[in-house]
């Protein structure tokens, strides 16, 4: 799945590690949605030749959320909007590290997006400054 063309498709998202671990946050990071599964899938799509969108596959919101502590393995919420994201491999199949898509100034990546006051968090990334985090991500379809 490190090819850019082979990551489209629809998936479940979750944490592994980088700039989040072990912060609590006043941000949702799991979506509670009993009756619908399909608010915990997520739709990966090509955005241009530099990047990708994420978005919930039904729909723009987010359904029923809450804030919890923030550790590996755990299902996440992305953002109640549409995210540019470039993906880079990291080093073990189906996780990648996301940053935020090349060309769209203004775009906070992940980990960001969810911890924005998180200034001392590990980086897990070769780029200076970057708040990146590892997710993994489970194909569905």
């Amino acid at each position: 799945m490190s090819d850019p063309q082979d990551i489209q498709g629809i998936y479940r998202i979750f944490y592994q590690g980088g700039a989040l671990a072990g912060k609590r946050t006043n941000y949702p990071l799991t979506v509670e949605a009993p009756n619908n599964p399909e608010y915990e899938d997520w739709i990966v799509e090509n955005l241009h030749e530099h990047g990708h969108v994420i978005r919930q596959r039904t729909s723009y919101e987010m359904g029923l959320t809450h804030p919890h502590n923030v550790f590996p393995g755990c299902p996440v919420l992305l953002n109640d909007s549409v995210m540019p994201v470039r993906f880079e491999p990291a080093g073990q199949p189906n996780h990648f590290i996301i940053h935020p898509g090349i060309d769209t100034p203004g775009h906070e990546d992940l980990a960001m997006a969810t911890a924005p006051a998180v200034d001392d968090a590990p980086k897990v990334s070769w780029q200076p400054n970057d708040h990146a985090s590892v997710w993994r991500f489970e194909k569905i379809e």
